[in-house]
C-alpha cells in the first residue's frame, strides 16, 4: 500500500513513483492490484444459500418500536442475489422475471450480476434485536440471518409437528410451496440490501420491491 497514489499504466507497463518530492520511474513491473486493472464488479449470493434445493432466509427488522412496520434489515446486509453456479429454478422464475422487469433501470451494472441464476432469498424473518439468554446470561441486541433462519426452521418444525399430530405428513421441499403461496407473507417495500457484513454501505446492491425481490425475498 502506497501512501501517495503516484502510477501510470500503459496497458502493459506499470510506472510507479515511491516519493513525491524525489520520484522515479521503474518499468517493467506490475504493481498496485485493482489500482492498475480494475476488476469487474461482482456481487455474489451466500452460498450454500443459494443452492436450489435450500430455503434461503433474509432477516428484517422494525422500523421503529417492535411491532412497527418490518423493513430490510440495516445494520448488516440481508446476503441475497443471483447465483452464477445454478440457474433459477422453475418455482421461482415467474416471481423472479416479474421483480426483474419492474427493476429495469435499477439494477446494479449489466455483468455484475446474473439474472438468470438462482434467486435468493426465498423469504425473510426478524433478524435484529434478539435477546440471548445463555447459562442464565441475557445478551440483547443480537442480529444476523444466523437469527432469523433458525427461527424460521424452529417455525416450520411446529407446523410439521402440527401436521404429523393429525396423521398428516411433513411439508417436506419447501419452496415451491412458497412461491405458489405468496399470499401468505407480509411483503416488504422498504429498504436495501447495500450494507456489508459489518455494516459499512456498500456501492451496489438490490433494492426492496412489491413482491419477490433480493433483498427478502416474497416476504416475512
Amino acid at each position: 500500500a502506497w501512501g501517495v497514489s503516484a502510477w501510470t499504466f500503459d496497458g502493459q507497463t506499470c510506472t510507479f513513483y515511491t516519493e513525491v518530492s524525489r520520484t522515479y520511474p521503474k518499468a517493467g513491473a506490475v504493481s498496485g492490484g485493482d489500482l492498475v486493472v480494475p476488476r469487474e464488479q461482482h456481487l455474489w449470493p451466500n452460498w450454500p444459500a443459494s443452492s436450489p434445493v435450500v430455503t434461503a432466509v433474509g432477516a428484517t427488522e422494525f422500523s421503529g418500536a417492535v411491532g412497527s412496520e418490518e423493513v430490510a434489515v440495516s445494520n448488516f446486509g440481508s446476503g441475497g442475489g443471483f447465483s452464477t453456479m445454478f440457474p433459477a429454478p422453475d418455482y421461482q422464475k415467474l416471481a423472479v422475471q416479474e421483480y426483474l422487469q419492474s427493476q429495469q433501470g435499477k439494477l446494479p451494472p449489466e455483468g455484475s450480476f446474473a439474472p438468470g441464476g438462482r434467486a435468493t432469498p426465498d423469504i425473510s424473518l426478524l433478524g435484529d434485536d434478539y435477546v440471548v439468554v445463555l447459562n442464565g446470561a441475557v445478551t440483547p441486541g443480537i442480529g444476523g440471518t444466523s437469527a432469523s433462519a433458525p427461527a424460521f426452521a424452529a417455525m416450520v418444525s411446529l407446523l410439521n409437528a402440527a401436521r404429523l399430530a393429525d396423521k398428516k405428513p411433513p411439508l417436506g421441499f419447501l419452496n415451491p410451496l412458497l412461491y405458489q403461496n405468496q399470499q401468505a407473507f407480509t411483503d416488504i417495500t422498504q429498504g436495501n440490501d447495500k450494507v456489508g457484513r459489518m455494516g459499512e454501505p456498500l456501492q451496489y446492491g438490490y433494492d426492496c420491491t412489491k413482491g419477490w425481490d433480493p433483498v427478502t425475498g416474497l416476504g416475512t
